[in-house]
């Protein structure tokens, strides 16, 4: 096979209507959606249907959704904007958040707000008990994510979020692993402020938005001529925009059918490799309410998982040692180890993210591929 890709995590192949979108507007609709001309008026057009169709995706109003340059800026403006209008106190969050989160927050506890971290337990799910019994009175802030990118685990946002809302803190959720995979709705996940990105849901990388409940304190992330309901400066990405609305609607075609599918998949590559590979340990679930059907994260002991990705990638095959966009560190994976794994576990984890355009075939493949060099790697040991 010349390529099996099964890192749907990191990023998604766009899809053929995000592209013709975006080059429909790269060539005809090219004006400045500020202007007051006709070809600014058709670009505004263009933001504006976009933003009507991802506020009805999301069960939201069109003045919530804010266009950003994808999703660790808008986590960023989530977390920051809140702190700027509280001035002091306290956040609250969990240890297996992705970066951009995990280091903002670590940025706003150096300049004297109160962080805490609530901890997964070994599956990598965080209770809502575990997150609600760090709430002090100067607790203005919670940001859950929805789905971890690492282990597919599902995280209990509706239910902090309501206790949250009784208590006047403001509810934040990263939802890029989420937002194009599963129904999505602000109202019932109890969310004041939501991160999605683009190219998770076969759309354009660098765009995504941050959805903003009507009356959440927050401040303006980027000053300039004040685009974006005068919340983000800086010209709107027209074409990006454009091709994440279509992707949107792409993806969200695939919900139902794309579960079952993924699932059975998901189940069939874990039942290979347990056959073909002694000692595999399994970083979140496999058959439960609580994971994702499209995420698969196992430690294969003898092994150093960069060095099984090499070998894959020789065979054609793309995967992951987990959060794609921290892949140059030489540190652990912080949610393993936050779920109790070793620096040697944490090291050999593998990560198989797929998607509804996989199939059976790909992945009895990628089983044999992945047990041949495992068998390599361990006699090499």
């Amino acid at each position: 096979m010349e390529t099996v890709y099964l890192d749907n995590g990191a990023t998604t192949p766009i899809c053929k209507d995000a592209v013709d979108a975006m080059n429909k507007v790269i060539s005809e609709e090219y004006g400045n959606p500020s202007g007051v001309y006709t070809k600014g008026v058709e670009a505004k057009g263009i933001i504006n249907r976009a933003r009507t169709d991802i506020a009805a995706s999301l069960k939201a109003f069109d003045n919530e959704i804010y266009f950003t340059s994808g999703g660790s800026e808008s986590d960023n403006w989530a977390l920051v904007g809140t702190a700027l209008k509280a001035g002091k106190g306290h956040i609250i969050s969990t240890a297996i958040e992705h970066h951009a989160v995990m280091n903002t927050l670590n940025t706003l506890g150096s300049l004297g707000y109160g962080i805490s971290f609530a901890k997964p337990d070994s599956g990598g799910f965080v209770s809502a008990d575990s997150v609600l019994s760090l709430i002090r009175p100067d607790t203005f802030l919670i940001s859950m994510m929805l789905v971890n990118n690492e282990t597919g685990v599902y995280q209990p946002v509706s239910e902090v979020g309501a206790a949250a809302r009784k208590r006047g803190i403001i509810m934040h959720t990263d939802a890029v692993a989420a937002v194009g995979k599963v129904p999505v709705d602000v109202n019932s996940l109890n969310v004041d402020l939501l991160s999605a990105s683009a190219h998770k849901f076969h759309g354009p990388k660098g765009t995504g938005f941050l959805y903003i409940r009507r009356g959440t304190p927050i401040s303006p992330f980027i000053y300039g001529g004040g685009q974006e309901m005068g919340m983000r400066g800086g010209t709107e990405n027209t074409p990006c925009v454009a091709g994440m609305n279509a992707a949107l609607k792409y993806s969200e075609s695939h919900f139902l059918d794309s579960v079952d599918k993924q699932k059975k998949l998901k189940q069939l590559l874990f039942d290979l490799i347990k056959e073909k590979i002694p000692d595999v340990r399994l970083n979140g679930y496999i058959d439960s309410d609580k994971t994702a059907p499209w995420c698969l994260n196992i430690s294969i002991p003898g092994i150093v998982g960069t060095s099984l990705l090499i070998l894959l990638d020789m065979k054609g095959i793309c995967a992951s040692t987990g959060a794609t966009c921290n892949q140059s560190s030489k540190e652990p994976s912080h949610v393993l180890t936050a779920m109790g794994r070793s620096k040697e576990e944490a090291a050999s984890s593998i990560r198989f993210t797929l998607s509804f355009e996989n199939t059976e075939e790909e992945i009895r493949y990628t089983a044999d591929v992945l047990a041949e060099s495992v068998r390599y790697l361990r006699s090499m040991n």
